[in-house]
């Protein structure tokens, strides 16, 4: 069974559909507007080790799985050599806290917000 990603989605996307078109790496701007959209939130933000740059290019991929108590990342992950960075859900939150502070963050600021949850668990007062 699969769900829509959003229910005013003109592409009739489902959950499915985009995972297996995840196979793509996206830019900051595009991690971000599907922040906003709310469409992030069911996925992982997948990218080599280290912090979110304002010129990377990431992958939305599935959550990890467990298996005997180690999680399992999806192959399209994997086979790039990525790390889980976020889940979609604290992205989506650290992006939102950023339009809540400043009416329109740059990608730098978002870049920065997200690798200060990072370290500190916490949001960056913009």
């Amino acid at each position: 069974m699969t769900c829509p990603l959003t229910s005013g989605n003109k592409n009739n996307t489902t959950r499915t559909d985009m995972a297996e078109e995840n196979t793509a790496l996206r830019p900051l701007d595009e991690l971000i507007a599907l922040a906003r959209s709310g469409e992030l939130d069911a996925y992982c933000v997948y990218g080599p080790d280290g912090d979110i740059e304002t010129d990377g290019r990431y992958l939305v991929a599935a959550y990890p799985e467990v298996h005997d108590d180690q999680e399992v990342y999806p192959r399209e992950a994997t086979e790039r050599g990525f790390w889980l960075l976020y889940a979609g859900d604290q992205f989506t939150d650290v992006v939102n806290v950023a339009y809540d502070q400043a009416s329109r963050p740059s990608r730098e600021q978002i870049s920065e917000a997200l690798r200060y949850y990072s370290e500190h668990d916490t949001f960056l007062e913009l």
